[in-house]
C-alpha cells in the first residue's frame, strides 16, 4: 500500500497576504487623495484642530456621531467651511481627531462648549510650526493617516471626513522622467516635499512626486 503526504494548504495565509496587500493599494490612494485636498484647499493660515473624548470613547459608530454633530453646531454658529479630518486611535484605545480647516478665529474654550465631549487644541499651522513657513500642509493631516488606516478596528469603517464643499484639484498623468519634470516644470530637487511608489493595474510600478514650487535651501 503506497504513502502519500498531502502538504497543509497555505490558502488561509494567501488570503490574507491578498487583503492586506490590497490594503495597502486602498491605503496609498486614499493617503494621495487627501495630500491634494489638503494641497489644494488650504494654506499656512488654515487651521490644525484636534478633539479628544474626556471618557475612554472607542466605539467608531458613536465617536463619529458626536463628531458630525459637532462639525454641524460649528456651522451654525460661525457659518460653513472647509476641512479635512482623520480619526486616530490613543495607545488606550480612545478615539480622537485631528482637523485641517478654514474657519476664522474661534476661542478654544468656545470650541470645547461646542464639542462638549472632551478637551481641544487649535493652532494656525504658522503658529503651530514655530512661525517658519509650512510648505507642506498636507503632512499635517496624512501623517496620522500613516499610523493606523490599516488598523483592524477600522475595516468597513471611514477613516476620514471631508467637507463637500473642497475645490478638487486636476489630475494630469504624464509618463515622464523624474529628470525631465524638472526641466519641463522648472523645478529641482529643493522642492521635492514627498515621494512613494506604488503598483497601478493599469499601469504597473507608479512613482508618486510632490513638489512646491516655494520650497528652498536656505
Amino acid at each position: 500500500m503506497g504513502h502519500h503526504k498531502f502538504k497543509k494548504s497555505n490558502k488561509k495565509n494567501t488570503d490574507e497576504n491578498t487583503k492586506k496587500e490590497n490594503r495597502k493599494k486602498v491605503v496609498t490612494r486614499i493617503r494621495n487623495n487627501i495630500r491634494r485636498l489638503a494641497i489644494a484647499n488650504f494654506n499656512e493660515y488654515s487651521r490644525f484642530f484636534t478633539a479628544t473624548f474626556a471618557d475612554n470613547i472607542t466605539n467608531m459608530d458613536y465617536a463619529n456621531g458626536q463628531f458630525k454633530k459637532f462639525i454641524k453646531r460649528v456651522k451654525y454658529h460661525y457659518g460653513d467651511f472647509k476641512y479635512i479630518a482623520v480619526l486616530e486611535f490613543q495607545k488606550r484605545g480612545a478615539i480622537h481627531y485631528h482637523m485641517l480647516s478654514d474657519f476664522g478665529y474661534i476661542e478654544q474654550h468656545d470650541l470645547e462648549k461646542i464639542w462638549d465631549n472632551g478637551f481641544v487644541w487649535i493652532r494656525d499651522l504658522l503658529i503651530a510650526n514655530e512661525g517658519k513657513p509650512v510648505d507642506n500642509i498636507d503632512a499635517y493631516i496624512v501623517k496620522y493617516m500613516n499610523k493606523n488606516i490599516i488598523d483592524k478596528r477600522l475595516m468597513g469603517k471611514k477613516a476620514y471626513f471631508t467637507s463637500r464643499n473642497l475645490k478638487r484639484p486636476e489630475i494630469i498623468y504624464e509618463d515622464i522622467s523624474l529628470t525631465d519634470c524638472f526641466k519641463k516644470y522648472n523645478l529641482d530637487v529643493t522642492n521635492l516635499v514627498y515621494d512613494n511608489k506604488f503598483m497601478s493595474k493599469e499601469n504597473g510600478e507608479v512613482l508618486y512626486f510632490e513638489f512646491n514650487r516655494k520650497r528652498f535651501i536656505i
